[in-house]
């Protein structure tokens, strides 16, 4: 039953209601895989039309036995709707115009603030040449004191910057000091900062809070990206294998109801190599000590 029943079903299912997937779902793989096949995403934009059709024909025939006044309840009730719709398009509509003011004021005048401390954090090379230590101390300093006081300010998310940092030098990282609702923008927040760019980086120059935040997502997205690495090849480019896997461990910690703080501590605490890192490397030799 299962071979000759179940999957020649399951494939029909896939490919009637994959017409809907690939406008819901465009990025999913079952979605690439279905736009794969030719001529597949044409026929699915006539089917979707055509039942679309057919379902508004089906309710006029429906509403047309209806009596005289049962006519003109739904026709008022379907007016209605329709006028809500259009104050709420025209109220996104206003949202969407308040936002680009907004970002437009940003990139004017909010913006061209942080460049000169942006300019102190990733000097250039030569600046770091010898006899300059006093300089690089003295920059270095202002330039963590300034990025702590911008990072800790209440409620402080500065995401808009993707910089890189060599290693050996002391630039400090811009990415949320807190842990976000999901794993999936954790890893686009992982990405979007190029926070692995700063693995290498001398940290001693940066707040303790910072140093521990970066830490918590380095290791939960390091999780990650060791589950992606075992993905089996596909279609699918690096960022969307380590999406997709993502997406997996939010569905399992919707599931348990667990948060991304309470994920990350179960993690640690299952890691084999947590207790081995805090030993001394004599007593990983000695096990009779």
């Amino acid at each position: 039953n299962f071979l000759w029943k179940v999957l020649p079903y399951l494939s029909e299912v896939i490919l009637q209601d994959g017409i809907y997937w690939i406008q819901d779902f465009p990025t999913h793989e079952v979605s690439i895989r279905l736009k794969s096949i030719q001529g597949y995403e044409q026929w699915a934009n006539e089917a979707r039309i055509e039942i679309a059709n057919r379902a508004e024909s089906q309710s006029n025939a429906a509403i047309a036995q209806l009596s005289v006044s049962c006519q003109t309840a739904f026709n008022h009730l379907q007016n209605a709707q329709n006028e809500k719709f259009a104050e709420l398009k025209n109220l996104i509509l206003g949202v969407n115009q308040q936002v680009q003011v907004i970002e437009r004021n940003q990139t004017a005048h909010v913006y061209p603030m942080f460049r000169p401390m942006l300019r102190n954090f990733f000097a250039p090379t030569p600046f770091f040449a010898p006899g300059n230590q006093a300089v690089i101390r003295s920059t270095t300093a202002n330039a963590a004191m300034t990025n702590t006081n911008a990072a800790t300010a209440p409620n402080a998310v500065i995401t808009t910057f993707n910089g890189t940092a060599a290693a050996g030098q002391t630039a400090i990282p811009i990415f949320p000091r807190t842990l976000p609702n999901t794993m999936k923008e954790l890893v686009e927040q992982h990405l979007r900062c190029s926070l692995e760019s700063y693995y290498t980086a001398t940290k001693t120059q940066w707040p303790q809070a910072t140093q521990m935040m970066f830490s918590k997502r380095k290791y939960l997205f390091e999780g990650i990206k060791k589950k992606a690495q075992g993905m089996r090849g596909g279609i699918l480019s690096w960022e969307q294998k380590l999406i997709s896997v993502a997406s997996d461990v939010d569905r399992e910690l919707r599931r348990t109801k667990t948060g991304l703080t309470k994920y990350y501590h179960q993690q640690k605490a299952l890691d084999p190599t947590k207790v081995a890192r805090k030993k001394p490397a004599a007593l990983l030799h000695n096990p009779q000590i």
